[in-house]
C-alpha cells in the first residue's frame, strides 16, 4: 500500500474512532444520559406516561415493554441495570400519542424508565423488572 493509502486509511480511523457525537449513547449516569439529550435532568413523576413492562423477564435479559407518551416531544428510555445506561432516544415522533415498542437488554435485575418532554417540562415514570436470578419485587 503506497503512503498517500496508508495516510487515507489514518484519517479514515480518527474519523470513525473518534468520540459519538450524540455523547447520551456513552454516558455511565442516567443524569448524564438527561443532561445531553434533554439539557436538564429535572423531571418530575408523570402519571400520563404508561409503561407496560413484565414484573419478572420470562427471556431472561431481554425485556419486552411498550410506552405510550400521550403529545411528546422527546422521549429517552433508560436503565439503572446496565453500564450506559440508555436504551433508546426518540426525538421525530409525528404521531400522537408517541407509542415505543421494543424489547431492552438488562445486565441485572432493575428499573426501566421513560424520560419525556413535552414543551420544555421533562416528566419520568419508572417500572422495576426482575431478570431470573435477582431480585423479585414482593406484592
Amino acid at each position: 500500500m503506497s503512503a498517500g493509502g496508508l495516510s487515507l486509511l489514518s484519517a479514515w480511523a480518527r474519523v470513525f474512532a473518534s468520540d459519538d457525537p450524540r455523547p447520551e449513547f456513552a454516558a455511565t449516569a442516567i443524569n448524564q444520559v438527561l443532561l445531553f439529550y434533554f439539557g436538564t435532568s429535572d423531571a418530575a413523576d408523570d402519571a400520563s406516561i404508561d409503561i407496560i413492562v413484565p414484573l419478572v423477564s420470562e427471556h431472561g435479559d431481554l425485556v419486552p415493554f411498550k410506552i405510550i407518551a400521550p403529545g411528546a416531544e422527546k422521549i429517552a428510555v433508560v436503565t439503572d441495570a446496565n453500564p450506559e445506561p440508555l436504551i433508546l432516544a426518540i426525538d421525530q415522533i409525528r404521531h400522537s400519542p408517541g407509542v415505543i415498542v421494543g424489547r431492552a437488554r438488562f445486565a441485572q435485575s432493575g428499573t426501566l424508565t421513560c424520560y419525556v418532554m413535552r414543551s420544555g417540562v421533562l416528566g419520568r415514570a419508572s417500572r422495576r423488572v426482575a431478570v431470573p436470578g435477582h431480585w423479585q419485587e414482593q406484592s
